[in-house]
């Protein structure tokens, strides 16, 4: 009896170590510098122009994000950009819809994943809702930037797996306008009170933004429980530095069932979380884990306009390695260097090994897995979101 209970206690501890070696050792991230923001007033008409002032880019790719909605592959890459005035934070997406993808399922075997496309908005979000909540805006392609301002949300202990600050979630329609909803405080339509454009492009789409330090300020001390008492003027500082992330919410055409769906949710996280967790075995969309590091360059001054990107393609395609042989981890084989055939499949729910958390799994089509290592890696992210809300200092919802 008691040799049968060592062998279980073994057993055990094995599936319980595998898919945190799985998800720590081969797809950790890779987070991208702190990238210093310049005090610059861009022209927010969905041109990316560098003379405007934008900061050096930051890359949204395999090494930069997790996976946060079941094991889809990652078919979308994206430059980021940043600039900052006495008015607001100006967010700039010049984003890549892959249209085909050679990859690693989740089970190490070649795929293809073809179709993959920009989704427009046709109206508020009926796909995802949570708690009979809007929480990423719209029903198509959603970009979303979120701010721990100054990171105070962190410093005041809101680093549990259901701490928020507010997102501002922004979608592209088909008439061509763009629009931003905000969600998890004051939720709503706020396209009136900031600015955005978006428009599309061979390769995908780009977005850009301006949101008010007026907005910013306010939700963060309505999120902030007395805790965050962050001013418009501490956030012009020179050198004031702030934590924040950008979540994509990818959605595709589902041929068979004829609908939208969700394919994945994808979001910048930092190595390591402020409760101490892999950033990509968190639940993904908390405080803790935002992986960019935005910093004031010199206030009043536009002398770092000159560390803006200069490239011929700001509209286009983002300036990564991998954006049409994007692999499904950071060390894996890549799919044409096997000698084994890739299967051909449509972009509604093959899978991969890099870790999924606990953020809902999509109850669409696109939610399709393998049971073996499906389950296993599931099974090691809660256990590790479990250890989340045991180290965080404190955790206090909306």
């Amino acid at each position: 009896m008691k040799k049968i209970t060592l062998i279980l206690a073994v057993v055990i501890a094995v599936a319980m170590m595998l898919p945190m070696a799985v998800s720590a050792d081969s797809y950790g991230i890779k987070p991208n510098a702190p990238i210093e923001m310049p005090f610059a007033t861009p022209v927010i008409d969905a041109n990316i122009d560098a003379s405007e002032g934008w900061s050096a880019p930051a890359l949204f790719n395999n090494d930069t994000v997790g996976y946060f909605w079941a094991h889809q592959t990652l078919t979308t890459t994206a430059n980021l950009y940043f600039a900052y005035d006495n008015t607001g934070i100006y967010v700039a997406g010049d984003i890549t819809e892959c249209d085909y993808v050679e990859a690693l399922d989740q089970n190490g075997n070649p795929a293809v994943y073809a179709g993959n496309y920009f989704i427009a908005s046709t109206g508020e979000d009926d796909l995802d809702i949570e708690d009979g909540e809007i929480t990423y805006g719209y029903n198509g392609d959603v970009f979303a930037f979120m701010i721990d301002p100054l990171g105070q949300f962190s410093e005041a202990g809101f680093n549990g797996n259901q701490d928020y600050t507010a997102w501002y979630c922004i979608g592209l329609f088909e008439d061509g306008n763009a629009k931003m909803y905000r969600s998890k405080v004051n939720n709503g339509d706020i396209t009136s009170q900031v600015k955005v454009a978006a428009k599309t492009t061979e390769a995908g789409w780009v977005v850009e933004a301006m949101i008010p330090w007026e907005i910013i300020v306010k939700d963060a001390v309505d999120m902030g429980f007395g805790d965050v008492n962050v001013t418009e003027e501490d956030m012009i500082a020179a050198a004031a530095t702030s934590r924040a992330a950008v979540m994509y919410h990818d959605r595709f055409f589902d041929s068979e069932a004829e609908m939208t769906d969700t394919w994945g949710r994808y979001i910048t996280v930092a190595e390591v979380t402020a409760a101490g967790i892999p950033g990509q075995i968190s639940s993904g969309d908390c405080v803790s884990a935002y992986g960019l590091t935005l910093v004031n360059g010199e206030s009043g001054s536009t002398d770092d306009t000159t560390t803006a990107p200069v490239t011929d393609d700001t509209t286009t395609a983002p300036a990564t390695d991998d954006t049409t042989t994007a692999p499904a981890g950071n060390d894996t084989t890549k799919a044409n260097d096997t000698t084994k055939a890739p299967a051909t499949t449509t972009k509604k729910g093959a899978t991969t090994t890099k870790a999924a958390s606990t953020g809902k799994p999509s109850t669409g089509t696109s939610s399709t897995q393998t049971f073996d290592a499906g389950i296993a890696v599931a099974a090691g992210a809660l256990a590790v979101s479990a250890i989340g809300f045991a180290t965080a200092k404190k955790s206090k919802k909306k």
